[in-house]
């Protein structure tokens, strides 16, 4: 699997846990909700059944003083009105404090809702938070394998490719040796085996100087140390890039590459 590849499947990965944990807390979000509804429901129950009772136990109290009243003689008069005043206040009294404690009891379920709301909330940015940084550190862990990988596969072919170029070199500088040094060849003749041998472009810098230029044309800085290196990989790649341009002379190439295996940049 390529770095893409294995980018692409890691990333998918975090995007589905995250939708997980999304998902997962959307329920116990909504079971949040519906408990706080459950728990309006209840207190509002209570309190109509608490506002019946109240009601009922007035009417029953208020009855039996008329009924006293009444057995003194006393049911129109004024006693008895004030009798039904003094119930009927007292009724809306209790009703008020009982109106008052479902006031704040609704107000302390929305508290408690609150708190548990903000509460699934805190914890679920802290959980995802956590899967993301989990599987950003994979990814990069991943990533630099898969990087190392390629770099090694790349040194590797980058070896054969040398290997190859070398064994070319030899054969060819074998086979114009053994072309130019014939027994019965006349001086024209070397002369223009030498020509055939030389065809091709020859750059200006001798093949010494070109390594020199190619090592410096690589060299960087480490400013954390303060320091200069040669990045090897790319000189090899100046390197080959040389070896294979067959514009180029083969003796000419064939120096550079004695160069470069005697600096030890190739094999």
């Amino acid at each position: 699997m390529s770095v893409k590849d294995t980018a692409s499947a890691i990333l998918k990965r975090l995007e589905e846990g995250t939708q997980a944990i999304y998902d997962q807390y959307r329920e116990k979000a909504k079971g949040a909700d519906a408990s706080y509804q459950q728990k309006l429901s209840d207190l509002d129950l209570d309190y109509r059944e608490a506002a019946r009772a109240l009601d009922g136990t007035a009417r029953v109290n208020l009855q039996d003083r008329l009924t006293g009243l009444s057995d003194l003689g006393l049911a129109s008069s004024g006693a008895a009105q004030q009798a039904r005043i003094s119930a009927r206040t007292a009724l809306l009294g209790a009703l008020g404090k009982l109106t008052a404690r479902l006031t704040r009891d609704r107000a302390a379920a929305r508290g408690s809702y609150e708190a548990e709301k903000a509460a699934l909330a805190a914890e679920e940015a802290e959980k995802t938070e956590k899967y993301r940084d989990t599987m950003t550190k994979l990814l990069m862990d991943q990533q630099n394998k898969d990087r190392e990988f390629e770099a090694k596969e790349q040194r590797e072919q980058q070896k054969i490719a040398l290997q190859q170029q070398k064994l070319t070199l030899q054969q060819q500088t074998a086979a114009a040796r053994s072309s130019g040094s014939g027994s019965g060849k006349t001086t024209a003749s070397k002369s223009s085996a030498s020509a055939a041998k030389e065809a091709g472009l020859t750059p200006d810098q001798k093949p010494a100087k070109m390594m020199s230029t190619i090592i410096q044309a690589n060299r960087k800085l480490n400013k954390t140390e303060r320091t200069s290196y040669v990045d090897r990989a790319r000189v090899q790649q100046a390197v080959m890039q040389i070896l294979n341009d067959t514009r180029i002379t083969k003796t000419y190439r064939y120096q550079l590459y004695t160069q470069a295996r005697a600096m030890g940049y190739i094999a």
